[in-house]
């Protein structure tokens, strides 16, 4: 039998069914899910894929695997909306960001990319404070200063020339996620999560199929299987990583997501013979001591009582 949920509902915490075990499995399901898809877009670019080819099959492909989803919540009813709007400007921006991710990840190899990514969380926490104007403690400071010496040590400076342009980038994109949370969090109000991604899969969709037929690149089997593959491991990230919220509290489970960067430092090794370095690994640890402060600064926010309530990380791509 299909759960049915209320169009437009947001879950509460107090509805969160208690299967902590449950929902960490799904965590990190979602969590490897998603470093598998990175690895093989990066696979698909490296064997001859355009943008062109990379975003379509990426969203393209995504779409069967949340529609499966969206029928097991109760129908398409679960996700009619009257804010057309809100989710244009969420897909928009979301979109450039994916641009700017899957940029930098044809520029900077694979766990570096991945890792840079992880300083969303702060960049997010330097907006809350300029445009929302919440106030910034002295130790959400130095964590930034700890993110940004993590990113120093995993590109080297004898390295910053050749790969000064994927870095650039991939901060942009960072930066970008950042918005793209603080705007999940104003929508997350009043809109449900599987609201959210199922319109924004279908807008990537649509933006992208015109270039693709357009300037779409001859693909070999491998890298067109490896570009498909990528799209349902990308959907199946999304609906892993948002159920999991139904099983667990986001602060048992935030913690699960830096798995990501060794699942990027292992793919990195087995598809491209990149290795990982002591420096990739300090630098790696260094961004994640960073954001579990920022995050452990946010829960706290989070128990006042006039804290706005905390969204997950953002998994658009």
């Amino acid at each position: 039998m299909r759960q049915r949920v209320q169009p437009h509902a947001v879950t509460p915490l107090a509805s969160i069914s208690a299967n902590p075990l449950l929902g960490i499995w799904l965590r990190l399901s979602g969590v490897a899910a998603f470093a598998a898809m990175m690895a093989l877009l990066k696979f698909g670019m490296s064997h001859g894929a355009a943008m062109s080819d990379v975003l379509f099959y990426r969203n393209a492909f995504a779409i069967p695997v949340i529609l499966l989803w969206v029928w097991q919540l109760g129908g398409i009813s679960v996700v009619r909306t009257p804010r057309v709007k809100a989710h244009m400007l969420r897909g928009g921006l979301g979109f450039m960001v994916m641009c700017c991710t899957f940029a930098a990840l044809d520029l900077l190899p694979l766990a570096q990319a991945t890792a840079i990514g992880f300083l969303a969380p702060i960049f997010a926490t330097l907006m809350a404070a300029f445009l929302l104007k919440e106030a910034v403690r002295p130790i959400q400071g130095a964590a930034l200063l700890v993110g940004f010496a993590g990113i120093l040590t995993i590109v080297q400076p004898s390295a910053a020339t050749a790969q000064g342009l994927g870095l650039v980038i991939a901060l942009i994109a960072a930066f970008g996620t950042a918005g793209v949370s603080l705007l999940l969090r104003e929508i997350g109000k009043v809109e449900s999560a599987i609201t959210t991604v199922f319109w924004f899969t279908i807008f990537s969709t649509a933006v992208t199929t015109i270039p693709y037929f357009l300037w779409r690149s001859p693909l070999s089997d491998l890298a067109l299987s490896a570009l498909i593959l990528s799209g349902i491991l990308g959907g199946a990230a999304q609906i892993c990583i948002t159920a999991s919220l139904r099983y667990a509290p986001l602060a048992l489970l935030s913690p699960f997501d830096y798995g990501q960067i060794l699942w990027a430092a292992a793919w990195a090794y087995l598809l491209f013979s990149q290795p990982i370095t002591s420096a990739m690994l300090w630098g790696a640890a260094l961004i994640i001591v960073s954001g579990a402060i920022s995050f452990h600064l946010g829960k706290i926010a989070a128990l006042r009582p006039c804290a706005e309530p905390k969204l997950p990380p953002s998994h658009g791509v």
